[in-house]
C-alpha cells in the first residue's frame, strides 16, 4: 500500500501502484480526498481506473453526506457465484448445448423478457415517483444480463468442480436513480458549500428529504440487483439440471461492488461508498473476476481498516472501450479464447472486442497488490462465457 503525497484534506491510501495510474485517475482521487466531508482518508483499490467523478475502485467514507457518483451509475452491480458437485469432464460433454440454451434463455444486451416477471420484491415497491416511471423496466428486466462488462461464466476449480458465475446489476433502474439524484446533488452542493472540488462528486445531506429519498432508492436498487443475479442463476440452474439431474449446488456467494453502506470505522458510524470495490471484512467471502477468458478468484477478507475493509472488484481496465475497438478485432478475441478452450456466446462483435482480455490488467498482479486485503480460497478457470 502506498500513501500518496498530494496536499489533500484527508490522506490517500492506494493499493494501485502510483507509477501505473493515469493522470485522470490521479486527479479524481485528489478531488475525492478534498471533499469537505471526506472522513479519515480515502482509499484506492489495485484495479483503479477513471470513472464518472470518482475512480472505479475508489472508497469514500462520510458521516453526513451521500455522493451518487461515488456509488455509481449501476447501483448494486455485483457478482453471484455457486459451486456444484459436477466435474468439468462431465460438463464438457454438454457444453455447447448448455451454452446455446443459456444464451437463448437469459436476455442479454438491450433485450428484456417479453412478459412481466413475477417476484416477491414487487410487492414492496417504494412509493416514490421514479419507481412508477421505471415499473415496466423493473418487471421485464428482472433476470436479464445487460451489456458492457456484464457476463455469465461457467468455470472449474483445482478440484475440477464446476462453478456458475454471473456479473450484473440493477439494469436501467440504477441508471435512472443515479442520473436524477446526481442533478439534485449538484444543486444542493452549489447552495451549501462555498468551494467544491468537482461537480461530478456532488453530494446530498443524508438527513435531508432528498438524501432520504436517494437512500431509499439506492437500497431498493441493491435489492433488485441482488435478485436479478439470483433470477439468472435460477434460469441457468434449470438448464443444467435438465442435462445433469444428479447435480447439487453448494456454497452460494452474492455480493455488490457499487454501493454505500453505514458501517463503523475508526470509532465512527460512517457511510462507506464502494464504487467498483467489494466489502472484505474478516473471513467475508468475495468474488474477484478476471477478464474474459482469464481466471477468477473466490476470496476471504482480512478486514484491513486502511481499506475500510474493502478489496478490488476485478482486474480493472487497462485501456478504454473505444481504444480496444481500434486496437483489436474478433480474430484476436476468437484466437485467444480458442487457445484457452473457452466457448464464447455474445450479443455483438463490438461488445466482445471491448471485453477482450488485453483490454484489462493482469488479474494475478492485482491479487498480489492486495494480499493484505484478501486471500484466495479458490482459483476458477473459465470454460464458457456469455456476454452482452
Amino acid at each position: 500500500m502506498w500513501k500518496l503525497t498530494a496536499a489533500t484534506k484527508v490522506p490517500i491510501f492506494s493499493w494501485a501502484d502510483p507509477e501505473t495510474l493515469d493522470q485522470g485517475t490521479k486527479l479524481q482521487i485528489v478531488n475525492l480526498a478534498n471533499l469537505p466531508f471526506a472522513f479519515h482518508h480515502v482509499a484506492l483499490m489495485a484495479d483503479a481506473h477513471v470513472g464518472y467523478g470518482m475512480p472505479i475502485g475508489g472508497i469514500l467514507a462520510s458521516k453526513d453526506y451521500l455522493v451518487p457518483n461515488a456509488v455509481g451509475v449501476d447501483i448494486g452491480c455485483g457478482m453471484v457465484a455457486v459451486v456444484t458437485n459436477l466435474k468439468k469432464e462431465e460438463f464438457f460433454t454438454k457444453r455447447e448445448n448448455i451454452g446455446v440454451e443459456i444464451f437463448t434463455s437469459v436476455p442479454v444486451g438491450f433485450k428484456k423478457h417479453k412478459a412481466e416477471q413475477k417476484h416477491e420484491l414487487f410487492a414492496r415497491l417504494p412509493d416514490l415517483p421514479l419507481i412508477g416511471q421505471e415499473l415496466k423496466n423493473i418487471k421485464t428486466q428482472m433476470g436479464t444480463l445487460g451489456g458492457g462488462n456484464h457476463f455469465i461464466d461457467i468455470l472449474y476449480d483445482s478440484n475440477s468442480r464446476v462453478w456458475l458465475m454471473v456479473h450484473s446489476g440493477s439494469r436501467h433502474l440504477g441508471h435512472s436513480i443515479a442520473g436524477f439524484y446526481h442533478k439534485k446533488a449538484v444543486e444542493f452542493s452549489h447552495e451549501n458549500f462555498k468551494e467544491y472540488p468537482d461537480n461530478e462528486l456532488a453530494a446530498l445531506a443524508v438527513e435531508s428529504e432528498l438524501g432520504q429519498e436517494y437512500l431509499t432508492y439506492m437500497k431498493f436498487a441493491q435489492q433488485y440487483a441482488f435478485f436479478n443475479r439470483q433470477r439468472m442463476l435460477e434460469i441457468i440452474k434449470r438448464i443444467i439440471d435438465s442435462h445433469f439431474p444428479h447435480i447439487k449446488y453448494e456454497q452460494e456467494i452474492n455480493i455488490h461492488h457499487n454501493f454505500a453502506n453505514l458501517e463503523e470505522h475508526f470509532g465512527q458510524k460512517v457511510w462507506v461508498h464502494r464504487k467498483g470495490a467489494i466489502s472484505a471484512n474478516k473471513d467475508e467471502w468475495g468474488i474477484i473476476p478476471g477478464s474474459m477468458g482469464t481466471h477468477s478468484h473466490i476470496t476471504n477478507g482480512f478486514g484491513n481498516p486502511d481499506s475500510f475493509n474493502s478489496a478490488s472488484h476485478g482486474s480493472g481496465r487497462e485501456i478504454g472501450r473505444r481504444e480496444a475497438k481500434r486496437k483489436f478485432n474478433m480474430q484476436d478475441v476468437e484466437g485467444d479464447l480458442a487457445a484457452k478452450d473457452v466457448k464464447l456466446y455474445k450479443a455483438s462483435n463490438a461488445g466482445a472486442i471491448e471485453e477482450f482480455t488485453r483490454s484489462y490488467k493482469n488479474i494475478e498482479s492485482i491479487i498480489e497488490l492486495q494480499k493484505d486485503l484478501v486471500t484466495t480460497k479458490f482459483k476458477l478457470f473459465p470454460m464458457l462465457v456469455v456476454i452482452g
